[in-house]
């Protein structure tokens, strides 16, 4: 048995058709919005933490490789904004008298707007994190930089230990 549609007879959608269409796009662009924006909120805090991290990491490199101190300078101790990587120039324990920016990581980079970061009291204005040729950190404990949202809730945690051991923590 052969069903015949008479193409005729179908002249489009109706209205109806049209706006439930409409109405169920809408729909579902109002649930996954929400959820875009947080997750790219999220990347822009997991990627100021890596690239905190990377500089930091690279600076201990540094250090170890050339035998010079090197530090990871923050813009202010109350409301960082950006951080950058600066070679000194004495070697050992003997803090350096002269700061130089490193070649190709000097100049400042700059936090994307969302994000802010804290540091725990290291005693320095502006805070500054140095590396001794030995990989080890001129810090008398555990210290934290914390990546925050702009409510101010801990996204992330960068902690350097005294050791020079770098490591993210999600919070």
């Amino acid at each position: 048995m052969k069903i015949k549609i008479d193409l005729a007879l179908s002249k489009g959608m109706t209205v109806i058709e049209l706006l439930t269409v409409v109405f169920i796009t809408v729909t579902i662009a109002a649930i996954a919005i929400p959820n875009f924006i947080q997750w790219r909120e999220s990347i822009n805090y997991r990627s100021t933490a890596r690239d905190l991290s990377n500089v930091l990491r690279e600076a201990r490199s540094r250090t170890i490789s050339y035998n010079l101190q090197h530090r990871v300078e923050l813009s202010s101790a109350l409301s960082p904004t950006s951080f950058r990587l600066m070679i000194g120039n004495q070697a050992a324990n003997t803090p350096s008298t002269g700061w130089t920016p490193a070649t190709g990581m000097g100049n400042w980079t700059t936090l994307p707007a969302p994000v802010q970061i804290t540091v725990a009291d290291i005693g320095a204005n502006p805070p500054n994190i140095t590396f001794n040729p030995n990989g080890t950190a001129n810090l008398v404990s555990s210290t934290t930089i914390s990546v925050l949202d702009n409510t101010g809730v801990t996204r992330f945690a960068v902690t350097v230990a005294n050791t020079g051991r770098i490591s993210i923590g999600i919070q």
